[in-house]
């Protein structure tokens, strides 16, 4: 049997599982794992440009719902 593809919000289709990111209020964004890791570090990043203390608050990739696309 085929594997489905699931789509990552930064542009590509994988076979892996993808989870939701909160943004902000009831918004979040569908990233497969290497692409999580790569949205944390933007964060981390832009929260030292902007003089902010350490927060280490982000959510784990473990603790993200698995997002399951609507079947249509």
């Amino acid at each position: 049997m085929m594997k489905s593809m699931n789509s990552c919000d930064y542009g590509h289709d994988t076979p892996e599982e993808t989870r939701r990111l909160p943004i902000g209020g009831d918004a979040g964004v569908i990233v497969c794992q290497e692409h999580y890791h790569a949205e944390i570090s933007s964060r981390k990043q832009a929260a030292v440009e902007r003089g902010e203390p350490d927060y280490r608050g982000y959510p784990s990739w473990e603790s993200l719902e698995v997002y399951e696309p609507a079947k249509g």
